[in-house]
């Protein structure tokens, strides 16, 4: 079996290579806005974003003759949602940060940590959008 080399610099390389864990990833997609927002921390914890991959699944998509440029439909409705959600370039930054807990009267410590994580997890589930809402979250999981 032999393997066509194709010449790119490096930093090509090494986007596409890390893009490509994820080219399936709109398969997968049933119009949550959960799953886009969990997608985008995915893919910013290895310094991409929903834009980028799109243009990869558009690449990957649109390189079998005789198609045209375009998307997947799934992809297409991600990219979109995305775009609402204003996820697309880049991932979703926590709401709640320790600061905000310890005016509630959360004592520093692993507790304030996991409280963080449950609140950024919830904030990914849509549960809040705001700080006010955020805070009022927490006060009524960890506080009452």
């Amino acid at each position: 079996m032999s393997f066509l080399t194709i010449r790119a610099p490096n930093a090509i390389v090494d986007r596409v290579a890390t893009l490509c864990r994820y080219h399936l990833a709109h398969l997968n997609f049933g119009g949550s806005p959960r799953y886009v927002r969990k997608l985008a921390v995915a893919l910013d914890a290895v310094d991409e974003n929903i834009e980028m991959l799109a243009r990869l699944v558009e690449s990957d998509h649109s390189a079998r003759p005789p198609l045209l440029a375009s998307l997947p439909e799934k992809m297409e409705t991600l990219l979109k949602l995305a775009n609402e959600l204003a996820v697309k370039d880049a991932a979703p930054q926590p709401l709640l940060m320790g600061r905000h807990l310890l005016e509630l009267g959360v004592s520093p410590g692993p507790e304030l940590g996991k409280i963080l994580q449950a609140a950024f997890d919830a904030q990914l589930d849509g549960k809040f959008d705001t700080l006010d809402a955020a805070r009022g979250w927490a006060i009524k999981q960890y506080l009452s």
